[in-house]
C-alpha cells in the first residue's frame, strides 16, 4: 500500500500513515518536513522534540545524566509512539 493516497475529497489528507524522514544531522528533514507536512495538511513531528518534552530535558543532559542506552530506550519508544499515530510527517533525529 503506497504511503500517499489519491486524494478522494477536498478535505482528506493525501497521507494515509506516517511519512518518516531519516537523514544526516543538519541534513533538512525538519525544514523539509514541516514544508512537506503543510503541503499535506498534515501534523508534522521531530522525535528529537517528542523525546526531549518526553524527559523534560535535553539530548545531550540525557546522555549526560542517564547514557547512551536510555536515551536508545526514549527514542524507540517515543518513535512507536508516532508511528502509531494518525498520518503525519515526523522527521527523525540524525
Amino acid at each position: 500500500m503506497n504511503a500517499i493516497a489519491n486524494q478522494s475529497a477536498p478535505n482528506n489528507p493525501l497521507l494515509t500513515r506516517p511519512l518518516v524522514l531519516v537523514g544526516m544531522p543538519g541534513s533538512g528533514k525538519s525544514k523539509v518536513g514541516k514544508l512537506l507536512a503543510e503541503r499535506l495538511g498534515v501534523p508534522f513531528a521531530d522525535s528529537d522534540e517528542a523525546i526531549e518534552n518526553a524527559a523534560n530535558m535535553t539530548i545531550p543532559e540525557i546522555f549526560a545524566q542517564q547514557g547512551e542506552p536510555t536515551f536508545r530506550i526514549r527514542e524507540r519508544e517515543i518513535i512507536t509512539r508516532l508511528l502509531t499515530a494518525t498520518p503525519q510527517v515526523l522527521s527523525t533525529g540524525g
